[in-house]
């Protein structure tokens, strides 16, 4: 299959366009709601992000949200999913009990290797996106000690295709890789100078821009996974990921006309704005009445832009008499 980057490159800039049509909103969203995962401003490693949070009713809610999706929908330690012969197979093969037996076995091993890997760890962070209305992961196959790898899908770096049915068919994804990885991330591709060079030189302070695009391509309905390095002319990599998504995204409710998900945080985030608001006025108010409000006059002793009113200071003063 043949495709053109530069059409791939112009569905992708219109993809990553319509993101930052959500940009404001979902920016409020999870600084409001889930502080530590905001990443739609910038933040360098180890910054402080709850800097204008005074109030933690929303942080506590959305993690008892993701707690209760992940005790309904996919319980840690149990079987809550289970391998049967769909409707379209014959009555005799979906009561066959020979079909059945070896379905269940499938199905047991599965869920072993489910309950071997990073699986709860990857999905419950993904409710956690669920609750702000759009959320993702990504299912790889892995090693023998590992035989399933999961991922979370960062939403400040993906934008979303629909199909004709409504349904999210195709991801493009934008992220920063260090540029001696590319190569173990992208096996036998085709590679810029800058990898090249920094591969040659074990250079691991290099970085550059990847944008990952899975496509689905309906006439054989296979989906294709197209890597290219932003400013290059060729693909790095494209390859047939056969009939099935290793990219899963699920959205709460959708609004008529758009692609994201709306969910109960967005509700939730004009009161929890205004609770965070209140809790701050009642903590500055607090401040006011425990440490009181001071004037001094700068008479060339006393400078008012310098002193630390605070236990144990002492302030120099000309003198302590008042005049009568």
């Amino acid at each position: 299959m043949s495709f053109d980057i530069q059409i791939i490159k112009a569905r992708t800039d219109a993809a990553l366009g319509r993101k930052e049509m959500w940009r404001s909103l979902l920016k409020d969203a999870y600084e409001y709601f889930l502080p530590q995962r905001e990443v739609w401003d910038y933040y360098s490693p180890g910054t402080t992000k709850t800097t204008r949070i005074y109030d933690s009713t929303g942080q506590v809610a959305i993690k008892e949200f993701a707690n209760r999706m992940m005790s309904a929908i996919t319980p840690q330690g149990q079987v809550w999913a289970e391998m049967v012969p769909g409707l379209n197979h014959p009555k005799e093969i979906r009561e066959n009990k020979e079909v059945l037996a070896k379905l269940s076995e499938v199905n047991r091993v599965l869920f072993e290797y489910i309950n071997q890997s990073n699986f709860y760890t990857i999905i419950g962070e993904s409710y956690l996106d669920l609750a702000i209305g759009t959320a993702g992961v990504t299912i790889e196959e892995g090693d023998a000690d590992s035989p399933l790898v999961f991922g979370i899908i960062n939403q400040a770096e993906v934008g979303y295709e629909i199909g004709p049915s409504g349904l999210i068919e195709n991801v493009f994804r934008k992220r920063t890789h260090q540029a001696v990885n590319i190569p173990r991330a992208y096996p036998d591709g085709k590679y810029s100078v800058r990898v090249t060079d920094a591969v040659n030189k074990k250079d691991h302070t290099a970085e550059c821009v990847v944008i990952e695009c899975m496509i689905f391509e309906p006439k054989t309905k296979n989906y294709w996974l197209l890597v290219y390095e932003e400013g290059q002319p060729d693909f790095i990599w494209q390859v047939n990921r056969g009939k099935a998504s290793p990219w899963i995204i699920y959205r709460w409710a959708v609004t008529h006309g758009e692609i994201r998900g709306r969910g109960p945080v967005l509700d939730a985030l004009p009161d929890q704005r205004s609770l965070n608001k209140v809790k701050e006025f009642a903590l500055q108010k607090a401040a006011i009445e425990l440490a009181g409000l001071w004037t001094g006059q700068d008479d060339g002793v006393f400078n008012p832009y310098t002193i630390n009113v605070q236990p144990g200071v002492i302030i120099p003063v000309s003198t302590n008499l008042t005049s009568n």
